[in-house]
């Protein structure tokens, strides 16, 4: 098999190691789309949970009005785009990986990871099926923002 058609299909075993001919600073272990999938579902369902927490609890939102879902939709773009760019969420820190910026590997702002979060929300699970086709694993999301996910072993 060619090196081009196996690391097409090396994106499945967890911790694979990754061959990558176009940028020497992209660590070599990158996380698989079933990382990436399952990790931004147990952020949506953490912050959902939150969510639900709180309206148990307080009388913070109404039940079913329009103030409750802005509330909770305002909440996971704070919550991903904020983590995302000072540490890292819940899910990311379960499967081992962070979001750094492809060009360097460092940090994002918040900024740039809040416009990651919408164009990740907006395209849902579109943006990470481009993880089985592409070298690097990235995501729509990763490429539009120039950022990449790297295993949080090859973070400095």
């Amino acid at each position: 098999m060619i090196e081009s058609e196996s690391s097409l299909y090396s994106g499945f075993p967890k911790g694979t190691k990754h061959k990558n001919t176009s940028n020497s600073s992209i660590p070599k272990k990158l996380p698989a789309l079933y990382q990436r999938y399952f990790a931004t579902l147990i952020d949506y369902m953490f912050v959902f949970a939150c969510a639900y927490s709180v309206s148990i609890y307080t009388t913070v939102f109404n039940e079913g009005s329009a103030e409750t879902f802005i509330a909770i939709i305002a909440a996971l773009f704070i919550y991903d785009a904020l983590l995302t760019s000072k540490l890292c969420t819940v899910g990311q820190l379960i499967f081992g990986f962070r979001v750094r910026s492809h060009k360097n590997l460092s940090r994002i702002g918040f900024a740039l990871a809040l416009k990651r979060t919408v164009i990740k929300l907006v395209l849902g699970i579109y943006s990470l099926i481009a993880i089985l086709f592409n070298r690097q694993r990235r995501a729509v999301h990763d490429l539009i923002t120039e950022t990449i996910a790297i295993s949080q072993k090859d973070v400095q």
